[in-house]
């Protein structure tokens, strides 16, 4: 991976957290509005998870700020939260599982690239 590649895939990588944030919010509006029955999206209406976003956007900005640890642990969170949210529905439906596995690959490639920009950074004693 050059350079600009690992920029452009941290760039990625932020927005796909960004993205997924904004799903999430949309998600959790309707679902505590309570005009919908949303079945096994119970869990979805909890307060707490207004935690969890922020947890996710704080690691969001930190990836788009280039930071290794704030990559490793969005990919970790996102994929345990997946996990969870998998085992919780006891359904796994063709189209979110391939959303999940679109957001995995983007944030996957962002701690890639925010290990090949550092190396570049330390290589260099600067960014080109």
């Amino acid at each position: 991976m050059t350079y600009d590649e690992a920029l452009k895939a941290i760039r990625n990588g932020a927005i796909a957290g960004f993205l997924s944030i904004g799903i999430t919010i949309i998600t959790v509006i309707v679902v505590m509005s309570g005009n919908v029955n949303f079945g096994k999206l119970y869990f979805l209406n909890n307060q707490a998870i207004l935690i969890s976003l922020i947890v996710y956007l704080a690691l969001s900005i930190g990836v788009w700020y280039k930071s290794r640890i704030a990559s490793v642990i969005l990919l970790l969170l996102f994929m345990s939260d997946k996990v969870v949210f998998f085992l919780e529905t006891k359904k796994i439906s063709g189209l979110s599982f391939f959303i999940a596995i679109l957001f995995i690959y983007y944030f996957a490639m962002a701690v890639k690239g925010t290990f090949v920009y550092h190396k570049h950074k330390n290589k260099n004693g600067k960014v080109p």
